[in-house]
């Protein structure tokens, strides 16, 4: 792997962080952001949006088009910050003694971060098995959307 994996996820996430994807807000721009990145690399891509219009899911594929393959997944909501004590802007991502800080470090805009780095990294392979990638919206109050993305695209 190269050691631009290594620090790109520190790139990645800042940007993620920065968008207020709170459940009563709008994923959108994090939305438009994941697909444009994945895009770049050559992802397929497949957005469902919410029957509101203000949350999606976004459905992206490296490889072959076939049944199959690894799924990782993730959900891009985060819970408000209104009532919480924060030390630095919880949008805003800060490294402390080599700590990153900011609203879904850890859940999960962290791990979504990692994805889109690893991404990078696999769009350079010749995959036999496709690898999907699937970051859904409205976790963290009530149901996913995973469910109403899988029957569009799985039928």
């Amino acid at each position: 792997m190269s050691s631009r994996l290594i620090h790109e996820p520190k790139e990645i996430p800042g940007k993620l962080i920065a968008c207020a994807t709170i459940p009563s807000g709008s994923s959108l721009t994090m939305i438009d952001y994941i697909s444009d990145y994945l895009e770049a690399l050559g992802a397929r891509i497949f957005i469902q949006k919410s029957d509101c219009g203000q949350t999606a899911s976004l459905f992206a594929t490296f490889g072959p088009e076939e049944q199959g393959g690894l799924v990782p997944s993730g959900h891009t909501d985060v819970v408000a910050v209104e009532g919480q004590d924060w030390a630095s802007d919880p949008l805003t991502m800060v490294e402390r003694e080599g700590h990153l800080y900011g609203r879904g470090t850890c859940d999960m805009k962290g791990l979504v971060a990692c994805s889109m780095a690893t991404a990078r990294e696999v769009a350079s392979l010749h995959l036999t098995r496709p690898l999907h990638l699937v970051f859904t919206y409205n976790e963290e109050v009530g149901p996913s959307m995973l469910p109403a993305l899988s029957r569009v695209w799985w039928g």
